[in-house]
């Protein structure tokens, strides 16, 4: 079973693609996002009456949080409750909802956007390089 410390590959990755400022990264991203989908990846997010929470950010925008762990989640939450939830489940979520942008990795802290794009493109290249059905 997947453990949320196995996102430390996430954050690393998010740490590297903001280091370097290259969108380049955005692949590898989505590499390991695809990777984290197959081992089936659990991940951290905000819920009210269990259903994701959407965030809103600085700029307006809406997102749904993807916390890579609970010292992320401490960072910054407000008593806003949490759960575990699959890594698809959550950017299938994104997805569908018209109403965000995406999904923001680590709001609180050192933290980058999937935008719906990327996530379309995970789950394409999912679907063809893993023989899966998203």
């Amino acid at each position: 079973m997947s453990r949320l410390e196995d996102n430390r590959i996430i954050k690393t990755t998010v740490s590297r693609i903001n280091r370097l400022d290259d969108e380049k990264y955005t692949y590898t991203l989505a590499d390991v996002f695809m990777h984290r989908i197959d081992e089936d990846g659990i991940a951290l997010t905000l819920v009210d009456d269990d259903e994701p929470l959407k965030y809103e950010c600085s700029h307006g925008k809406k997102w749904y949080a993807l916390f890579t762990d609970e010292a992320e989640v401490a960072r910054g939450n407000n008593g806003v409750m949490t759960k575990i939830i699959s890594i698809k489940e959550l950017l299938q979520i994104a997805k569908d909802d018209n109403d965000v942008h995406g999904v923001v990795i680590n709001p609180y802290g050192e933290n980058r956007d999937v935008l719906k794009g990327t996530i379309d493109m995970i789950f394409a290249i999912y679907k063809k390089e893993f023989s899966h059905e998203v």
